[in-house]
């Protein structure tokens, strides 16, 4: 799985250098690599259920991940200004208020990670069969 993939993510969604955001998406990474290894050894289950229920198994790590994502201050302002904008040229009534950051993180990584996921399920089970 490409962990840097979706570390690098992570800052790109945060705007933060690598620091205490890419511990904590590493971490959460970790977790549902784990999850995703016995699910896919455990379960037949189609490739991408057993993707999303490791994903979600970690939903509190990816959560403080999100949540750390929506405090960036780069991102309030540029949430902000996009709402501003929307705003100056549609009017009031065409712009209703944005999600949290964080809703639009979590939608990020866990595509990211489903993608990526999918094929470690495929390559864990031809493994298993091997044996």
């Amino acid at each position: 799985m490409r962990v840097l993939g979706i570390v690098a993510l992570g800052a790109a969604l945060t705007g933060a250098p690598a620091t205490a955001a890419d511990n904590i998406i590493s971490d959460a990474v970790r977790c549902s690599k784990a999850a995703l290894r016995q699910y896919a050894l455990t379960t037949s289950e189609p490739a991408e259920k057993v993707a999303d229920a490791a994903f979600d198994k970690c939903s509190e790590k990816w959560g403080q991940a999100a949540e750390l994502a929506g405090k960036d201050p780069q991102v309030i302002s540029m949430t902000a200004q996009a709402q501003a904008n929307c705003i100056k040229k549609l009017g009031t009534d065409a712009c209703p208020p944005p999600m949290p950051y964080s809703f639009y993180f979590m939608e990020a990584a866990k595509r990211t990670f489903r993608h990526d996921a999918v094929m470690e399920v495929f390559d864990a089970r031809a493994e298993a069969a091997k044996k």
